[in-house]
């Protein structure tokens, strides 16, 4: 493919997917139709086709992308435990949920698919576990069969909180926060917040 028609199908597919978000938003997948896809975004049906097999491909080819960059961000993330915590996975999840607020904000508030609810939840979990064992070394099975659900369960609820309240603390803030609480508790979160935050 050249780059004329590289660009050209780029364009096609990011008006295919600005016009199903907006849709998304109004109603479930299965209501979605491609004439209205096609419509919304002025092309042929015929074209829409050349792209994906019908609007549940769109939806699967949305997820998956978003959950790939988001675990290329998480693994670029060094982890590192000393006097002061670096939460730098939860600052990058957070700031990669303010940069796809709008997609994020519709698809785990329920208009995403369930196969997506539980890849993110496996996602979470995996990186919680991993983690936790860079920072203060191997837990027992029993102990993170624990922690690992309460972690993804709160992480998550934590983030469509924040998504409803438009995103009101800035997602480093947000992650020292979090982290704190999650290594030291409730108790932990008083004796760190006057400490200086190291997130990168």
């Amino acid at each position: 493919m050249n780059t004329t028609n590289n660009r050209s199908v780029k364009r096609t597919q990011a008006l295919l997917r600005k016009a199903f978000f907006e849709l998304l938003r109004e109603k479930p997948v299965s209501k979605i139709s491609v004439s209205e896809l096609t419509d919304a975004c002025n092309i042929s049906r015929g074209t829409f086709y050349l792209h994906y097999h019908d609007v549940f491909d769109l939806l699967k080819e949305v997820e998956t992308e978003l959950l790939s960059e988001l675990k290329n961000q998480l693994d670029q993330a060094t982890i590192k435990h000393d006097e002061t915590i670096e939460f730098t996975r939860l600052s990058r999840s957070f700031k990669f949920v303010l940069d796809h607020r709008k997609e994020v904000e519709i698809l785990l508030g329920g208009r995403g698919s369930l196969s997506l609810q539980h890849k993110m939840e496996e996602l979470i979990g995996y990186y919680y576990v991993d983690t936790v064992s860079q920072a203060y070394g191997q837990l027992d099975i029993k102990t993170l069969d624990i922690f690992r659900p309460y972690a993804v369960s709160g992480i998550l609820g934590i983030t469509r909180a924040w998504l409803a309240r438009g995103c009101d603390t800035p997602p480093d803030e947000l992650a020292h926060a979090v982290g704190t609480a999650s290594a030291y508790g409730i108790v932990g979160l008083k004796t760190q917040k006057n400490k200086p935050q190291q997130v990168r």
